[in-house]
């Protein structure tokens, strides 16, 4: 999900200052070797930024989920770095592009930063920061019982994958779920884009278990 519709680039530096009326600003300053571009925002927009992503994720038990397909779009992931649970991520969904700071798991949530940025930025990051880590996929939307769910469907490497999840707005939450979702893989690490993409490669890849 897209938590701010601001899109510095990367590589800025951030300098808080103070106007007359009081407001403190956020100063982002990007380098360049002719001038430097200096754009403000209010602080508060920016603590917007951050937030919690909160999501379970499933095998699926059938095809049933298609009949009810709201929308879809094309993805492309990239890996920029994984540490001891969390990530930085680069990613073009159809025309638009992001760049994402994850951390820890922690139940169902974990914190999430990101951001837009120019599609451009993203190809390049894509083509020199990512390697060969990045996957590409088909995500359908579905709508079932006031939420959306996003199946999915992996391209390439991983083709042959379809995963299930769903976004929601609290850890305690009960999810009514529909009957098309088989295993929950929410805390399975073998299904993390990461382990998976591995597993692919050493041709080991665990396609589908039914529930």
């Amino acid at each position: 999900m897209i938590n701010a519709r601001i899109a510095p680039t990367i590589a800025q530096r951030m300098a808080p200052t103070e106007s007359c009326d009081g407001r403190i600003t956020v100063t982002l300053m990007r380098a360049t070797c002719q001038n430097e571009q200096v754009v403000q925002y209010p602080q508060e927009e920016r603590k917007s930024v951050m937030s919690q992503e909160i999501e379970r994720k499933f095998l699926l038990a059938h095809d049933g989920w298609k009949s009810s397909i709201a929308g879809s779009a094309r993805i492309r992931d990239g890996l920029i770095a994984i540490f001891n649970g969390r990530k930085a991520r680069v990613r073009i969904i159809n025309d638009h592009a992001t760049i994402a700071l994850k951390g820890q798991q922690d139940g169902f949530g974990r914190p999430e930063f990101e951001y837009e940025i120019p599609v451009s930025d993203a190809e390049e990051i894509l083509r020199t920061m990512c390697d060969d880590r990045v996957l590409e996929k088909t995500r359908y939307y579905v709508p079932y019982a006031g939420l959306t769910w996003e199946i999915d469907v992996y391209d390439g490497l991983l083709k042959g994958v379809v995963i299930a999840e769903v976004e929601f707005d609290r850890q305690d939450r009960v999810l009514e779920l529909p009957d098309w979702v088989g295993k929950e893989i929410t805390d399975d690490r073998q299904y993390s884009k990461f382990n998976m993409e591995k597993a692919a490669r050493r041709g080991e890849l665990l396609l589908q278990e039914k529930p």
